[in-house]
Parts: C-alpha cells; structure tokens; sequence
C-alpha cells in the first residue's frame, strides 16, 4: 500500500519539523487548479477515513516539500495562537492579492478544522461577507461549530468508509440555516463503480470523484448517457478523461460550494 506509506511518512516528517522561524512571505498557497487557498498541515488535524490515508493527494508533492510544511505549521501555530489575528491577516492578504481575480478562497487546501481555525471562519465571515469562503472538511463536530455566514460554504467529502459522516453532520445543524450551505461528495476507491443514483437520492452526494480523476471506461458509457449522472461528476473527471486541460477547473466549476456550474 504505497499510498498510505507515503501519508505515515508525511506525517512522520512533519513530527520533525519546526514551524517556518519567520512569517512566511504569503500565507495563502496557489493551485493552478482550485486557485487561492489556506492550508495547514495534516498532522494534528486530520482525521482521515481509511480512504483518505490510501488516496491523499495532499500527501504527494510540493506540498510535502520541508518548506512548505513548515509554512503550514506556521499557519497553524499563528492560528492557534491568536485566532482573530490570524484571520484579520488571511483578509488583508485576499485584499492586496486575490481581490478582482476571484472572490473566493479555499480553506483547507490541505489540513483539516480545529477550534481556532473555526474561530478564525466566524470572524470572516461576521465581517466580510463579500468574500466566500469554500471550507473542505471531513469532521462533523468542527464543522458544526461552523456559524450561519451566508458566504461560508461546507464542502464535506464521502466515502464508502464515512458515509455516517453526513449523518452526524446533518444532525448539528438541523436547526440552522447553514444546512443548505453543506455540499456532499463522494471520493471513490480505484476500480470502484459507485452506486451514483443511490449516493445521490439517499445520501444528499451532488459531485463524485474518481480516483485519479478519471472515471473508469466500465462505467463512463452509462454516465455520459445520462444528465443528471454527468452534471453529478468534478469537470476535473471529465477533463482528465478526455485528456483536456484542467487549469482553472474549480474557479469556473464551483459546484463544491455554491452551485455555480452548469453541464
């Protein structure tokens, strides 16, 4: 299991690391792919499903390079340490750099919610309502800390190992109006054929991804046969399978977080 070998020694090395001595010279990252987002480091806030350890794609990459590890701890001990501030110095930075680009930000690139991360959302979203925040998360009981901020967005990803998730997640907010701002997921497994009707009647899942974002040749006939299957699939799936380029795919898709997107 290479996959998961590699997430134990990302995490193993993170372990000996110390945050960055200085304020990093940006605190958000840029993806070609999801644009601007915050991360933090895996270890010591995540809490994977058993898919998550095999499939990570955080775990692969730059981002498991030794600066930039110690970037996100320093994201994370800022945070920790003074949430408000953390979160006043994530705007300004959206404010000189990313403003009139987009008018979202990714939080959680990578890394998952922790009481002050949550802290830190809450004041955003109070005081600067023009700026949406796409927040991925796998824990139901950080994110139900999560206030009713009409810009805040809950990106929560499924697997067949967490399906309960949802449920635990529903449960929480079943009172607020944050409950129709939480979009579910589904990650699959390699090879998996996922049972999409069922997923997407039962369990509230609107977007799938395939492992390595490509769906597999036994079930793409069916998919691209059926609407309401193929608008169910990360353009990510389609562009990867077709071979097409995937630059910019979540700026203009953004059905993680607002339903932006149209087959």
């Amino acid at each position: 299991m290479a996959d998961a070998a590699r997430v134990v020694k990302l995490i193993q090395k993170t372990k000996t690391l110390d945050a960055a001595e200085n304020r990093p010279g940006s605190l958000l990252s840029e993806n070609m792919v999801s644009g601007w987002s915050l991360n933090f480091p895996i270890k010591g806030t995540c809490k994977p499903s058993k898919l998550c350890v095999e499939t990570c794609y955080y775990a692969a990459g730059m981002t498991t390079w030794t600066n930039s590890l110690r970037k996100q701890l320093w994201n994370y001990e800022a945070c920790v340490e003074d949430p408000i501030w953390f979160a006043k110095e994530i705007v300004k930075e959206y404010d000189k750099k990313i403003k009139g680009k987009t008018d979202f930000l990714r939080w959680n690139g990578g890394g998952d919610l922790f009481p002050e991360a949550v802290e830190a959302l809450n004041w955003i979203g109070e005081n600067r309502p023009d700026l949406v925040i796409w927040v991925v998360t796998r824990i139901p009981e950080m994110a139900g800390r999560v206030e009713n901020w009409p810009n805040i967005y809950l990106h929560f990803s499924l697997d067949k190992h967490s399906l309960k998730r949802r449920v635990d997640l529903r449960e929480l907010f079943d009172e607020f109006g944050m409950k129709d701002r939480i979009f579910f997921s589904y990650q699959c497994e390699k090879g998996e054929h996922p049972d999409i009707r069922d997923l997407m009647e039962n369990h509230e899942v609107k977007l799938f991804f395939y492992d390595n974002y490509k769906i597999t040749p036994l079930q793409y006939p069916e998919i691209a046969a059926n609407e309401d299957m193929w608008g169910a699939m990360c353009p990510l799936n389609i562009r990867r399978t077709k071979g097409d380029t995937i630059e910019g795919t979540c700026n203009e898709c953004r059905k993680c977080f607002n339903g932006h997107w149209e087959k």
